[in-house]
């Protein structure tokens, strides 16, 4: 996390630096293509620290069958805007790199071939990032009285029954809550990305544990209770 963030401080105030620096010498196109570094740098830069801290809105509703959450897509939407920021940028420097029109602030070739690959590293992720964003469609989780259920996408779901699922246990991945369901079977079931469905997964995972540790308690996902324990995060945090 430490590193990440002085990785991201580094490239916003280098970025920055030599916008100016390029501008005041009249290097208009260099000036342009390193501020649009600088837009992107910034957009991803509070994407992720809004994520940190949680900016999550609940998507909840409930049914005879059970509770269904489903993905906040804010954050992914606002991470669009530095995607699509860096994309033309990233072209574009190619272009004007690869015709030796850009003032560059690292001297020697094998410096400048280094950020060539670090820019195309950015814009391959950029390009990657938007397609899935655009394509890919919110994933729900449903809890019902007899188990749990995650849609991905369309053909692609899993889960299992409260009665094969020995533990729920959080496990960190890259700075997100996820949850690891280990099941009588052998397989071991999951849900990804917690921090999408509540502020840092935190409520969601307590609610998973519970629902799966109190049977009896199971009623409430049909019938609006679970919702009201969700938004009081009411759940034992034992």
């Amino acid at each position: 996390m430490v590193v990440r963030r002085g990785f991201a401080a580094v490239v916003i105030i280098g970025t920055a630096y030599w916008t100016v620096a390029t501008w005041i010498r009249d290097e208009y196109l260099t000036a342009a293509i390193t501020a649009g570094f600088f837009l992107a740098a910034i957009g991803f830069s509070t994407t992720f620290a809004l994520a940190q801290a949680g900016w999550v809105r609940p998507h909840v509703v409930f049914d005879e069958t059970g509770t269904t959450l489903t993905e906040d897509r804010r954050l992914r939407r606002m991470l669009l805007v530095p995607c699509i920021v860096m994309i033309p940028t990233g072209i574009l420097f190619f272009v004007f790199a690869f015709r030796h029109e850009l003032e560059l602030p690292l001297s020697g070739t094998e410096l400048n071939g280094q950020m060539l690959i670090v820019v195309f590293v950015a814009l391959l992720g950029s390009l990657v990032t938007a397609l899935v964003t655009i394509i890919k469609a919110p994933t729900q989780v449903t809890l019902t009285s007899t188990g749990y259920h995650v849609v991905v996408r369309a053909g692609k779901h899993s889960g299992g029954a409260w009665a094969d699922v020995l533990e729920v246990t959080p496990r960190q991945l890259i700075g997100n809550l996820e949850m690891s369901l280990p099941q009588t079977s052998g397989v071991v079931g999951a849900i990804d990305n917690s921090e999408r469905y509540t502020p840092k997964g935190v409520a969601f995972y307590w609610m998973v544990r519970f629902y799966w540790r109190n049977p009896a308690m199971r009623q409430e996902l049909s019938n609006g209770k679970a919702l009201e324990r969700l938004a009081e995060e009411r759940f034992p945090t034992d």
